[in-house]
């Protein structure tokens, strides 16, 4: 029988997995919610209310309004992505309609 702490790791998500799943679907838009909770820390209310002029592309960094976020390689990259796709201005694909 497994210790508590066997179980406790068993139930810790696969980084490897993970990653190569978020890889697999960049497109998707739960990809970009992955990265941001998972990578950033972000609650879903700092998801949902996120604009892009609160993501600074030039110095990785989100700026919301109580606190600045630092934003690694992928992340950053990922939101890119999304940008591209769903154009910097609002529209139902841009962080101010999620």
């Amino acid at each position: 029988m497994a210790n508590s702490e066997e179980r406790e790791r068993s139930r810790l998500p696969d980084t490897e997995r993970l990653w190569k799943l978020l890889d697999s679907s960049p497109y998707e838009l739960a990809t970009v919610v992955i990265h941001l909770a998972w990578r950033c820390g972000l609650s879903r209310r700092e998801i949902w209310s996120l604009k892009w002029d609160e993501v600074d592309f030039e110095n990785a960094f989100l700026h919301l309004p109580d606190r600045d976020v630092p934003v690694e390689k992928k992340t950053l990259r990922q939101l890119r992505l999304w940008r591209s796709i769903c154009g910097s201005g609002e529209s139902e694909y841009s962080p101010t309609h999620w």
